[in-house]
């Protein structure tokens, strides 16, 4: 793991680590890579700067549909990139797919059933289970203690569309009128700016 205190830069509308980051990894040379958010800009750059360094690179794929943007530009970004990564697929030998539909999104790119292996997330119970709420993180997130007797549902992450969360949004917008649920949503993400108001 590279720890890099440097602020993120813009590139192709996708928050990159600064540049440094990239030089340490080449001086690194590390052996092996393992890429998560393989259609993300810096994992496209860190599997051809793997390539370079000639480590093995495991490719962990979560995505499972493709995207449709309104912007004309963000469209034809989006084209590039689609043929930048469908070729980055097609040269690796294993691909681990985090579930069956990112298996058969894999699948509809042309990549050979027996090279793509499912995954799914684990998930340690033993830590991850329902526990009793914890007062002074509530008071942090400034809830009332009324707040703190309902179903509490939270969203972690950017609430964009890359994350799933136009579900996220519908489920909210199904269960609305229930008074014992509490949605928590982060206030970042172009799904949140897009229905801010709808949200709030």
């Amino acid at each position: 793991c590279i720890a890099c205190p440097i602020p993120k830069l813009m590139v192709w509308g996708e928050a990159i680590p600064h540049p440094k980051l990239f030089i340490d990894f080449i001086l690194f040379k590390p052996t092996h890579v393992i890429l998560f958010a393989t259609e993300s800009v810096p994992a496209i750059l860190l599997f051809y700067l793997s390539k370079i360094v000639r480590a093995g690179v495991l490719l962990i794929v979560e995505e499972n549909c493709e995207r449709y943007y309104k912007s004309i530009f963000l469209s034809m970004v989006y084209a590039v990139k689609k043929w930048v990564f469908s070729s980055i697929y097609h040269r690796s030998k294993v691909i681990v797919a985090e579930s069956d539909a990112s298996k058969a999104y894999l699948i509809n790119k042309g990549i050979p059933p027996e090279r793509v292996k499912v995954i799914p997330h684990g998930t340690n119970n033993s830590i991850f289970r329902p526990q009793g709420k914890d007062p002074c993180l509530a008071e942090m997130l400034k809830l009332s203690p009324t707040c703190l007797q309902k179903i509490i549902v939270l969203f972690a992450g950017e609430f964009s569309e890359a994350k799933g969360a136009e579900f996220f949004l519908q489920a909210i917008d199904l269960l609305k009128d229930r008074e014992d649920i509490l949605f928590l949503v982060p206030q970042f993400g172009e799904i949140y700016r897009q229905n801010e108001s709808k949200i709030k």
